[in-house]
């Protein structure tokens, strides 16, 4: 089981997670999507995120924030395509070259969904499906 909560306050810290939980160990939303049959996944920042894509159908985990050498191997392991859908902001952008980088020699094609200044892929949920033609 996993539990995140998000402040709405803009107050410090910005998420909370139970003590103890190792989030380079975990990657949000995978049990719903391990067996699907899909050989892409779209790698997204946050659980919010996941959980609008999962919303249209869309397989997708959350790596919180970037995605660590034991989440890489795992979704390498699996997957052929990784889709990675981060913020549109500066942090998301630098995140998802970085992550881009270290899933460059695991033998996966790697696709950036760059998304509009502001903008999350809970917002564009839609618009994602669109792109990976999940509806017309």
């Amino acid at each position: 089981n996993w539990i995140e909560r998000r402040r709405i306050d803009n107050k410090r810290p910005k998420y909370w997670r139970p003590k103890g939980v190792r989030k380079e160990l975990a990657l949000f939303g995978f049990s719903n999507i391990r067996n699907t049959g899909n050989d892409w996944i779209v790698v997204t920042e946050g659980v919010f995120d996941t959980i609008a894509l999962q919303g249209r159908s869309i397989p997708a985990v959350c790596c919180f924030g970037g995605l660590s050498r034991f989440q890489r191997n795992v979704l390498a392991k699996k997957f052929s395509t990784i889709y990675i859908a981060f913020d549109g902001d500066d942090a998301g952008r630098r995140k998802a070259k970085e992550t881009k980088a270290m899933l460059k020699d695991c033998g996966v094609t790697v696709v950036n969904i760059n998304l509009p200044e502001g903008k999350d892929p809970g917002n564009y949920s839609f618009a994602i499906a669109r792109r990976l033609k999940l509806i017309a």
